[in-house]
């Protein structure tokens, strides 16, 4: 899984497990928000308040809670025994908790690819490799997941069989900033990349580059530039990679899935300034 943060589902649910019994409601009926809120509000010492009840699938009852000031989404089983916290995937791999989130106006809606490819392109970021079509890779140095796709990918670029623009965010640890400021100020940013991933500690997922200690306030809003730039791509997730595919439109995959790199090389096409145009 991607290393990820959404602001609205970073509550710890750790210190407040909502799940057991709540009530007995008839067979099939929904429960009411009355009864929804007084057994939420008591099975959690008072810490979670109900707001609004929604129709959820597969039989779920959707619901917005509010935690220690912050808004998030749980589900109500179809017994109404549990409530679900976390994010509930459907069939297909998309987050039905992210689309209850928008629809509520929790979060906003992803920025279409077409216009997060433009923003990409006046991203703060440098370019491994000298041949092939342009693959744009959002990473977090201390991203153990980036860590692998360097490794995944690093051989195409040896061959000339594709280009990458790394573009430094900082969100994993505190260390991330300064190591995404060491990358960006390098005289030889591909090089201090290289000793990163090199240098990497998988066990502790902290990247090699010594991070800079006071990055100037110029650097800082670069590295705070490119994150809030992800964060329009629908989550804070590394790595997230941007390319186009051969029919000309832009591509933007978050995370790094078994054969995804290997699978984008079959259909990668142009990308030129920031815009896709079909393989000629």
């Amino acid at each position: 899984m991607p290393r990820t943060r959404t602001a609205a589902l970073s509550v710890l649910l750790s210190s407040l497990v909502l799940t057991g019994v709540l009530w007995s409601t008839p067979a099939g009926a929904a429960p009411t928000l009355k009864q929804a809120s007084e057994h939420i509000a008591r099975i959690s010492h008072g810490r979670a308040r109900v707001e609004k009840l929604f129709p959820g699938p597969a039989g779920l009852t959707g619901v917005l809670l509010e935690i220690r000031g912050r808004k998030m989404v749980g589900w109500l089983t179809g017994d109404d025994q549990y409530l679900l916290l976390g994010n509930l995937i459907g069939p297909g791999g998309a987050s039905e908790t992210r689309a209850a989130m928008e629809r509520l106006g929790l979060i906003s809606k992803p920025m279409p690819a077409a216009k997060f490819a433009l923003g990409s392109v006046r991203a703060a970021g440098f370019t491994v490799g000298r041949k092939g079509p342009l693959l744009t890779a959002f990473i977090d140095p201390n991203c153990i997941y980036c860590h692998k796709f360097y490794a995944e990918v690093m051989p195409l670029v040896k061959a000339g069989r594709v280009r990458v623009r790394f573009i430094p965010v900082a969100f994993l640890k505190p260390s991330s900033t300064g190591k995404s400021a060491a990358l960006l100020t390098a005289k030889d940013p591909a090089a201090a990349l290289a000793k990163n991933e090199k240098g990497f500690d998988v066990a502790r997922e902290e990247g090699g580059v010594t991070p800079v200690a006071n990055p100037s306030a110029a650097v800082r809003a670069k590295v705070k530039a490119n994150t809030k730039l992800l964060a329009k791509a629908g989550q804070v997730a590394t790595p997230t990679l941007l390319y186009c595919n051969r029919r000309g439109k832009p591509v933007l995959l978050q995370g790094l899935p078994k054969g995804a790199v290997s699978r984008m090389m079959k259909t990668i096409g142009p990308f030129r300034d920031g815009r896709c145009a079909p393989a000629g």
